[in-house]
């Protein structure tokens, strides 16, 4: 705005030279023609402070506009980098993967039944951010509601885990169960009910059974009485 108002001022204060040969013209890099021809300087004072001050103000704004240019690249670059892009040496706002949860531990049971599927409880993955690796030896694993599989896969953090395993044929033998979350393991072990437990078991039903057949015969004494030879003679 500035600008048209000084060409305006000049239009006004200098008269059309039609003869170009005749008459001094100023040979500064900011007059060039104009929209009527070019403006002649003789003996005008007006006209010569108007053109300084065009001038002034020409190199004025063309230094305004480099500056702001290589202020707008200063600033940009600052913001940039206050927003950890790739144009500074400034740390990364990403967050490492931590793929080594808590330690987990199972709940081991004993006296369980012979060849005979055993599911451990369930334990909760914590500590990571990020999928870990999940494998299993001697059984198989199940994340939350899924099937249970001996194939390794991924977990995440807050999944649900449990393990199986089938139980000995023997008694009073273990069974073990690994299972791996990133590198940190623990056992689920199962053991089945004891050789003497069982046989002591099956020695109380021995004895129930000859206590009960002992009563039936002291029952029928009692109905039928004895003979002198000891056997039993009708009343």
């Amino acid at each position: 705005m500035a600008l048209a108002l000084v060409q305006m001022l000049l239009i006004l204060c200098c008269k059309r030279d039609d003869d170009e040969n005749s008459d001094r013209r100023y040979q500064g890099s900011y007059f060039r023609q104009s929209y009527f021809g070019r403006f002649s300087f003789k003996n005008n004072i007006i006209t010569l402070v108007v053109a300084v001050i065009s001038e002034r103000i020409s190199m004025f704004v063309i230094r305004l506009k480099r500056y702001s240019l290589l202020l707008s690249i200063v600033l940009f670059a600052l913001a940039l980098t206050a927003c950890g892009g790739s144009g500074g040496s400034g740390a990364s706002s990403t967050t490492a993967a931590d793929t080594t949860p808590s330690e987990f531990s199972f709940t081991d049971q004993t006296g369980v039944t012979k060849n005979t599927a055993i599911t451990s409880a369930a334990i909760t993955v914590a500590g990571i951010n990020a999928a870990a690796t999940i494998s299993v030896t001697g059984g198989t694993y199940q994340i939350g509601s899924g099937s249970f599989t001996s194939t390794a896969g991924t977990v995440t953090n807050g999944q649900t885990v449990q393990v199986k395993h089938t139980s000995s044929n023997s008694g009073g033998t273990a069974v073990n169960t690994t299972l791996f979350i990133g590198g940190v393991s623990d056992i689920f072990t199962s053991t089945t009910t004891g050789d003497t437990a069982e046989r002591a078991a099956a020695i109380a039903a021995a004895a129930a059974l000859q206590n009960a057949e002992n009563q039936a015969q002291e029952a029928a004494l009692q109905k039928f009485g004895t003979g002198v030879f000891g056997q039993s003679t009708f009343q």
